[in-house]
Protein backbone atom coordinates (compact mmCIF):
# COMPACT_ATOMS: atom_id res chain seq x y z
CA UNK A 1 0.00 0.00 0.00
CA UNK A 2 1.37 3.59 -1.07
CA UNK A 3 1.97 5.30 2.02
CA UNK A 4 1.77 9.41 2.19
CA UNK A 5 3.47 10.69 -1.22
CA UNK A 6 4.34 13.93 0.53
CA UNK A 7 8.15 12.85 1.35
CA UNK A 8 8.90 9.64 -0.24
CA UNK A 9 11.96 7.34 -1.35
CA UNK A 10 10.32 5.50 -3.14
CA UNK A 11 13.00 2.42 -2.58
CA UNK A 12 10.11 -0.31 -1.27
CA UNK A 13 8.16 0.12 -3.99
CA UNK A 14 7.60 -1.56 -7.64
CA UNK A 15 7.17 0.95 -10.48
CA UNK A 16 4.89 1.59 -11.85
CA UNK A 17 1.84 2.19 -8.84
CA UNK A 18 -1.57 1.23 -10.21
CA UNK A 19 -4.36 3.09 -9.59
CA UNK A 20 -7.99 2.53 -10.88
CA UNK A 21 -10.59 5.26 -11.17
CA UNK A 22 -13.74 4.69 -8.84
CA UNK A 23 -15.37 7.87 -9.35
CA UNK A 24 -15.54 10.96 -11.17
CA UNK A 25 -16.15 12.15 -14.72
CA UNK A 26 -13.49 14.22 -15.23
CA UNK A 27 -9.54 14.29 -15.66
CA UNK A 28 -8.07 17.48 -13.97
CA UNK A 29 -4.53 18.29 -14.00
CA UNK A 30 -4.27 17.53 -10.41
CA UNK A 31 -6.03 14.21 -9.01
CA UNK A 32 -6.09 14.51 -5.09
CA UNK A 33 -6.39 10.08 -4.14
CA UNK A 34 -7.70 10.71 -0.42
CA UNK A 35 -6.23 9.97 2.23
CA UNK A 36 -3.08 8.96 2.76
CA UNK A 37 -2.11 11.91 0.86
CA UNK A 38 -1.31 10.89 -2.97
CA UNK A 39 -1.67 12.65 -5.66
CA UNK A 40 -1.51 11.96 -8.96
CA UNK A 41 -0.50 15.05 -12.18
CA UNK A 42 -1.05 15.55 -15.46
CA UNK A 43 2.23 15.29 -17.83
CA UNK A 44 1.52 18.99 -18.88
CA UNK A 45 2.10 19.89 -14.95
CA UNK A 46 5.30 18.24 -14.97
CA UNK A 47 6.72 19.42 -17.90
CA UNK A 48 5.88 22.96 -16.92
CA UNK A 49 7.95 22.11 -13.69
CA UNK A 50 11.03 20.44 -15.29
CA UNK A 51 11.10 23.29 -18.31
CA UNK A 52 11.21 26.05 -15.73
CA UNK A 53 13.80 24.17 -13.03
CA UNK A 54 11.00 23.99 -10.13
CA UNK A 55 12.44 22.52 -6.95
CA UNK A 56 11.30 20.59 -4.36
CA UNK A 57 9.18 17.86 -6.19
CA UNK A 58 9.82 14.56 -7.93
CA UNK A 59 7.36 12.24 -9.60
CA UNK A 60 7.44 8.37 -10.11
CA UNK A 61 6.01 5.88 -12.93
CA UNK A 62 2.19 5.06 -12.64
CA UNK A 63 -0.51 3.49 -14.49
CA UNK A 64 -3.93 4.76 -14.34
CA UNK A 65 -6.89 2.57 -15.58
CA UNK A 66 -10.41 3.95 -15.90
CA UNK A 67 -13.79 2.68 -14.54
CA UNK A 68 -14.01 -0.01 -17.72
CA UNK A 69 -10.30 -1.22 -17.17
CA UNK A 70 -8.58 1.56 -20.10
CA UNK A 71 -5.59 2.88 -19.31
CA UNK A 72 -5.55 6.99 -18.85
CA UNK A 73 -2.18 7.68 -20.87
CA UNK A 74 -0.56 10.68 -19.49
CA UNK A 75 -0.42 11.24 -15.56
CA UNK A 76 2.93 10.77 -13.39
CA UNK A 77 2.85 9.99 -9.66
CA UNK A 78 3.83 13.81 -7.80
CA UNK A 79 5.27 13.77 -4.45
CA UNK A 80 6.54 17.45 -2.92
CA UNK A 81 9.78 16.85 -1.27
CA UNK A 82 10.86 20.87 -0.83
CA UNK A 83 11.26 21.19 3.38
CA UNK A 84 9.50 24.32 5.14
CA UNK A 85 9.54 23.52 8.22
CA UNK A 86 6.02 23.76 11.01
CA UNK A 87 3.88 27.03 12.22
CA UNK A 88 6.06 27.56 15.05
CA UNK A 89 2.32 29.22 17.06
CA UNK A 90 -1.71 28.87 16.55
CA UNK A 91 -3.13 31.71 18.33
CA UNK A 92 -6.84 32.49 18.27
CA UNK A 93 -8.02 36.34 17.25
CA UNK A 94 -11.35 36.06 17.46
CA UNK A 95 -14.80 34.65 17.68
CA UNK A 96 -16.75 34.45 14.93
CA UNK A 97 -20.54 33.76 14.26
CA UNK A 98 -22.05 32.92 10.60
CA UNK A 99 -25.38 31.90 9.53
CA UNK A 100 -25.98 30.38 13.01
CA UNK A 101 -22.56 28.41 13.54
CA UNK A 102 -19.63 29.50 15.77
CA UNK A 103 -16.03 29.23 15.51
CA UNK A 104 -13.09 30.64 16.89
CA UNK A 105 -10.77 31.75 14.37
CA UNK A 106 -7.32 31.57 14.93
CA UNK A 107 -3.83 32.28 12.87
CA UNK A 108 -0.72 30.74 12.46
CA UNK A 109 2.86 32.06 12.63
CA UNK A 110 5.57 30.62 10.18
CA UNK A 111 9.04 31.38 10.49
CA UNK A 112 10.94 31.16 7.09
CA UNK A 113 14.11 30.66 7.93
CA UNK A 114 12.91 27.35 8.26
CA UNK A 115 12.30 26.56 4.79
CA UNK A 116 14.86 25.25 2.28
CA UNK A 117 14.36 27.70 -0.59
CA UNK A 118 12.58 24.60 -2.87
CA UNK A 119 9.91 26.22 -5.20
CA UNK A 120 7.42 23.65 -3.96
CA UNK A 121 7.85 22.65 -0.27
CA UNK A 122 5.93 21.69 2.98
CA UNK A 123 4.81 23.48 6.06
CA UNK A 124 3.13 21.21 8.37
CA UNK A 125 0.40 19.70 6.07
CA UNK A 126 0.07 22.67 3.67
CA UNK A 127 1.78 22.37 0.04
CA UNK A 128 3.27 25.55 -0.63
CA UNK A 129 4.13 27.47 -3.75
CA UNK A 130 6.38 30.18 -4.47
CA UNK A 131 5.28 33.06 -6.37
CA UNK A 132 7.03 32.47 -9.44
CA UNK A 133 5.18 28.60 -9.50
CA UNK A 134 1.53 30.35 -8.62
CA UNK A 135 2.37 32.56 -11.79
CA UNK A 136 3.68 29.12 -13.91
CA UNK A 137 0.80 27.49 -13.12
CA UNK A 138 -2.10 29.74 -13.97
CA UNK A 139 -0.08 30.94 -17.37
CA UNK A 140 -1.00 27.30 -18.60
CA UNK A 141 -4.61 26.75 -17.24
CA UNK A 142 -3.80 23.79 -14.32
CA UNK A 143 -6.96 22.50 -13.39
CA UNK A 144 -8.61 21.21 -9.99
CA UNK A 145 -6.39 23.82 -7.77
CA UNK A 146 -6.85 26.77 -5.59
CA UNK A 147 -4.36 28.80 -4.68
CA UNK A 148 -4.53 31.07 -1.55
CA UNK A 149 -1.93 33.49 -0.10
CA UNK A 150 -0.58 31.81 2.33
CA UNK A 151 -0.03 35.19 4.70
CA UNK A 152 -4.36 35.56 4.32
CA UNK A 153 -4.26 33.18 7.71
CA UNK A 154 -0.54 32.95 8.85
CA UNK A 155 1.94 35.50 9.92
CA UNK A 156 4.63 35.53 7.95
CA UNK A 157 8.25 36.20 8.96
CA UNK A 158 9.85 36.82 5.02
CA UNK A 159 8.42 36.93 2.10
CA UNK A 160 4.89 36.18 0.87
CA UNK A 161 4.20 32.92 -0.29
CA UNK A 162 0.98 30.86 -1.61
CA UNK A 163 -0.61 27.28 -0.56
CA UNK A 164 -2.24 24.95 -2.63
CA UNK A 165 -5.54 23.79 -2.05
CA UNK A 166 -6.53 20.64 -4.35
Amino acid sequence: ELENSFEQDYEYYRFPIIFHQYDGKYLRDFLDLGDPPVYLVSNRVIELLRENTITGWKNYPISLFDKKGNVIEGYSGFSVVGKGGKFTQFWDYGYVVESNKSYVKSRKIYDISQWDGSDIFLVHDYIVITGRVMKLMKSIKVTAVEYERLSDDTDIIGEPLFSLKF
